[in-house]
């Protein structure tokens, strides 16, 4: 493992211990065949996952950047197809400390998105290798939605040991009240009325055969 790594970890380390409640996310709990790739399950660790993979990188993918980016063995996580992927909370607000990321297939850009809602609050650029694993730190508070895309449409990204910690639990707005029905006349009324308006009538024409 090159100095590179060493460091990262070691701030990783330092990130992680300074919030009790942090969780890390290595992606290794998931059952994955050794030439294949699963989807993450909404639900998993508390997050709802859209267009996220995993794979066992060294065994699937030896010497490419899914290989290079398994942090921790044995799975990394991906964006399908190079498709933006996105992951949010229903329950809860949460904080994203850090995640390393890597290229798999060939160096290029990576763009992430963070959301309080439906508001586009944090947004951060990244240009990464093949090689490496890039430890990012961000620090990005009380969120609701992270989304990852390629900035230069260069494919896949794999990420690994995510470490974020859930803060306060998201307002659930009161549920708009249904409207009062108006009372619906029974048909006794309408025959009532109906009468009403033909004796009116009944009136009305005796008092013009009157006054004639």
């Amino acid at each position: 493992m090159n100095k590179k790594i060493l460091l990262s970890a070691a701030i990783l380390a330092a990130v992680s211990t300074t919030n009790a409640n942090a969780d890390l996310i290595t992606f290794d709990d998931i059952k994955v065949d050794s030439f294949g790739s699963v989807g993450i399950p909404s639900g998993y660790h508390g997050f709802d996952w859209h267009n996220f993979y995993v794979n066992n990188g060294k065994s699937s993918y030896p010497g490419t950047g899914y290989e290079h980016g398994t942090v921790s063995p044995s799975n990394a996580a991906f964006n399908g197809d190079g498709d933006p992927a996105s992951i949010s909370s229903r329950f809860y607000y949460f904080d994203l400390e850090s995640v390393y990321i890597t290229k798999a297939w060939h160096n290029g850009w990576t763009h992430f998105e963070g959301f309080i809602g439906d508001t586009l609050t944090y947004s951060k650029d990244v240009f990464s290798d093949t090689i490496t694993p890039d430890l990012l730190t961000f620090n990005w508070a009380g969120m609701t939605k992270l989304t990852m895309s390629d900035g230069n449409l260069s494919g896949q990204t794999v990420l690994d040991n995510m470490a974020f910690t859930f803060g306060e639990p998201i307002p659930i707005p009161d549920p708009i009240p249904d409207p009062i029905p108006l009372p619906v006349p029974e048909p006794s009324t309408y025959a009532m009325l109906l009468a009403g308006l033909g004796l009116l009538g009944l009136m009305v024409c005796h008092r013009k055969e009157s006054a004639v």
